[in-house]
């Protein structure tokens, strides 16, 4: 199966390079639906194609249980709580598609003509995409505008590649550094070593490129990772390699500390109170989690908590998607069962590279333990293409753990030497036994065969399931982007509410778990004037994930349902419970000065004015509560005054995202 054996690098290929920016959710969930459509073609592919199902193996317990366990409990154990995450069994089948895509990659390898040289090309294949992707770095990093349309400006985002972030290209590029550097090391030829090499610096100046700390971070752990796996080194050198990354790592935690980096540093600061939120809401729930997903609606709460408690901590205000440590979210989401049982999969991959000592499986676990540091600080195993890495690599371990286990296919070191033996001994017995009891001989077969049977079976029937997921999965993002894009522009158009509607209600359907879809639909019905649906919608959203422009959007709109004074209320328990927005402040500032309370509304432009944000929404607010005080201290021109309009009795706008909070 020369065609299938390259398929599931294919697909990470393909994955990687495909991107539709003009669409809602062009670089992410394009991906995700071109990943499960590969995963179907590839489950089908083998469906057809395999024939000779009696040499399939299982591979070794080391290469699967962990993995599968991890999945069971992130899966299992939050519906062991009184209640879990609306988005928990949409996030489900997301995890269930990576342990299909481990499986079909592990079966397509393991079953090819020849193993070895398919596990090599398709470690080639994904080397070379990850050249095409370096270079569009470079060249972005060197002033080329294409894809990096809707982009934020700035120097740190100039060279996002196909995905959209440049911290995701380079979690994408990092672990392929060490698989430049295997694939050289058993190069045929010089040449042809020069050439992996020259890969392998390519794609670490793409990774420097893009600015990301924690790629550069991820680089260092990738090829740090690669060198300590290296049986045959000197004991010496890998505890000084081991020392000298030890000391670095706590070197730098010591800078941040003593530098203030957590409360100054602009790249570590959110993350760092972020962090806090998630291992809050872990020890909340340290059993059960709160399901897959239950990290962004829960978010709000933590934060106000680790406000109240730690006053002086900084806050970020921008719109969260991730816990940006994806020990801590799956501690959050799933107890500290499933983060030990994803810390399981990764050591257990290290242990298999360890013990396989190959130059391509010291770089197939260097990769995966690059993942793991890159981790740390982002989210690889919610993005796409590095989700599909990750399960990719654990499944070539699995195929390659298996190959060396077979009678005569073993390593040419001592262990495959007794493998032999053993192999050879166990034939000489089963020949005696044959000779003496021919009876025993015939159920010994009998079993084997029925063996055999249910093996092809379970093959058959994880082939399917995985043909399933992949479908599904395929389908409904594909289709729920779709109808979200069509949403989006109708919506930005201002054009004939009710299609716009309709195409939320159905992008909703395909992607249930998608919260600012949820969001965009509660501002489609509210424009349409169906405010009780607008804020079901609106909790609908918030129960998947918190947004501040959720929360603001939701008190605009009850503005128009209460009484003025039933407003004035509203807005001052939401300016309790969260200080540092300023939109309350500036609706009561409007609210007071058209009751008259000149005090009152300069004692809320002011607190605008005391509590700055480094934001073009921040500055806008500062200028409107400039504004205003001018005028209500008597200081606006005559001109202004002539211009102005009289205020409505309360705020009728309502809150576009991006604007001040």
């Amino acid at each position: 199966m020369p065609r299938l054996s390259a398929g599931p690098a294919l697909v990470i290929c393909l994955t990687a390079l495909f991107a539709l920016p003009q669409m809602a959710g062009g670089y992410r969930l394009t991906k995700w639906g071109l990943l499960g459509l590969g995963l179907a073609t590839l489950a089908l592919g083998l469906l057809v194609r395999l024939r000779a199902y009696g040499q399939l193996r299982f591979v070794p317990w080391l290469a699967w249980v962990p993995s599968a366990a991890f999945v069971a409990a992130a899966v299992l154990l939050p519906l062991a709580a009184s209640s879990f995450a609306a988005a928990h069994w949409p996030l489900a089948l997301v995890l269930l598609t990576g342990l299909g895509f481990f499986f079909v990659t592990s079966v397509a390898l393991r079953e090819a003509a020849d193993p070895a040289r398919a596990r090599r090309s398709s470690v080639l294949l994904l080397t070379a995409t990850g050249a095409l992707c370096a270079v569009l770095v470079l060249l972005q990093a060197a002033g080329l505008s294409w894809m990096t349309e809707g982009v934020p400006d700035g120097l740190e985002f100039r060279a996002p590649g196909t995905f959209g972030n440049p911290n995701w290209a380079a979690a994408f590029l990092a672990p392929l550094v060490p698989l430049s550097l295997a694939l050289g090391a058993t190069a045929a030829g010089a040449r042809e070593r020069r050439l992996h090499q020259g890969l392998a610096a390519l794609l670490a100046i793409a990774v420097v490129a893009t600015l990301s700390k924690d790629g550069a971070a991820t680089l260092v752990a990738g090829v740090l990772s690669y060198l300590l796996l290296d049986r045959g080194a000197p004991r010496r050198r890998r505890v000084a390699l081991l020392s000298v990354g030890f000391a670095g790592a706590v070197g730098i935690w010591i800078a941040a500390w003593q530098l203030d980096w957590l409360q100054s540093a602009p790249w570590l600061r959110g993350r760092w109170f972020v962090w806090q939120a998630a291992l809050l809401l872990a020890c909340h729930h340290p059993l059960t989690g709160l399901g897959l997903g239950g990290f962004l609606p829960a978010y709000g709460e933590a934060a106000r908590e680790l406000q109240r408690a730690h006053p002086d901590l900084f806050m970020p205000l921008s719109v969260l998607d991730v816990a940006h440590n994806d020990v801590l979210q799956f501690a959050a989401e799933g107890g500290f069962l499933t983060a030990a049982g994803f810390l399981a999969v990764v050591a257990s991959a290290l242990l298999l590279s360890w013990r396989e000592g190959s130059p391509l499986t010291r770089g197939v676990g260097a990769a995966i333990a690059a993942l793991f540091v890159n981790g740390l600080a982002d989210p690889p195993l919610r993005m796409p293409v590095t989700f599909a890495l990750f399960f990719f690599l654990l499944g070539w371990l699995a195929a390659a753990a298996s190959q060396s286990e077979r009678p005569g296919e073993g390593r040419p070191d001592a262990a495959g030497a007794k493998n032999e033996r053993n192999t050879a001994k166990a034939d000489r017995a089963a020949h005696s036994t044959t000779e003496a009891n021919p009876t025993a001989h015939s159920a010994a077969q009998y079993n084997v065969t029925a063996s055999v049977a249910r093996h092809v079976l379970l093959i058959r029937f994880l082939l399917i399931a995985s043909f399933a997921l992949g479908a599904v999965q395929g389908v409904r993002y594909l289709a729920g982007n779709l109808y979200w894009t069509w949403g989006r522009d109708a919506l930005d158009r201002e054009g004939p509410i009710e299609p716009t509607i309709q195409h939320y209600e159905q992008a909703r359907f395909f992607l249930p778990e998608h919260g600012r879809i949820a969001l965009e639909h509660a501002r489609a019905l509210a424009r349409a004037g169906k405010l009780d649906e607008a804020l079901l919608a609106s909790k609908a959203a918030s129960a998947l994930r918190f947004d501040w422009d959720d929360e603001l959007f939701r008190a605009d709109v009850r503005a128009h349902q209460l009484k003025p004074d039933e407003v004035v209320q509203m807005w001052q328990d939401l300016s309790a419970r969260y200080p540092m927005l300023l939109t309350p402040h500036l609706r009561l500032g409007a609210l007071y000065a058209q009751a008259g309370n000149v005090a009152a509304a300069i004692h809320e432009y002011e607190a605008v004015l005391a509590r700055p944000q480094a934001t073009r929404a921040g500055a806008s607010a500062q200028a409107q509560a400039t504004s205003a005080l001018r005028k209500l201290r008597g200081e606006e021109p005559a001109e202004e005054r002539l211009k102005r309009k009289r205020p409505s009795q309360r705020p009728s706008k309502l809150r576009r995202p991006g604007e001040a909070r």
